[in-house]
């Protein structure tokens, strides 16, 4: 994993799969917290960032997805249980199988500790959904590459 601690930051690389199906979009959320993010992982050394989502995606959901494009570059700083992070993320477009996690299923990935289920678009605020930007953006997905900068305010942690 690319993670490198520099003082009292932690850097790391991450990908995040957006993929949307009936109104709704895949989420994740950590076993013990309140928030949601979206699927994905962190990039490992030599990894391109579309091998590492397709990777993320199979040990996940046990699928391989198609990666369509690159959406958004996300410059990411937050604090997460008091501790503070600046995270480079790169948001894919992504296809599942057709066949795969109907909109009204649950998926828990007991290795990971996470869970991941189909939420409506239209109620985004009330997912907790992190970054903050995602709960109108992922309403209006942009077409071509967006870069952002975000200063998450709100700390963030486990239950």
């Amino acid at each position: 994993m690319i993670i490198c601690d520099v003082g009292t930051v932690r850097f790391q690389v991450r990908v995040a799969g957006v993929a949307i199906r009936d109104g709704r979009v895949l989420l994740a959320r950590a076993d013990g917290t309140d928030f949601s993010f979206l699927p994905g992982g962190r990039v490992e050394a030599g990894e391109s960032a579309a091998d590492a989502i397709r990777r993320e995606m199979l040990e996940e959901l046990g699928a391989q997805v198609r990666v369509e494009r690159l959406v958004w570059i996300v410059e990411n700083f937050f604090r997460l249980d008091g501790h503070k992070f600046q995270e480079m993320c790169l948001c894919f477009a992504m296809a599942l199988p057709e066949d795969f996690l109907d909109p009204d299923s649950v998926h828990h990935d007991p290795q990971d500790h996470i869970t991941l289920f189909w939420h409506p678009l239209s109620a985004l605020a009330a997912s907790g959904l992190r970054p903050a930007f995602l709960q109108t953006a992922l309403r209006a997905i942009p077409p071509g590459i967006e870069h952002l900068v975000v200063r998450e305010t709100r700390s963030v942690g486990r239950r």
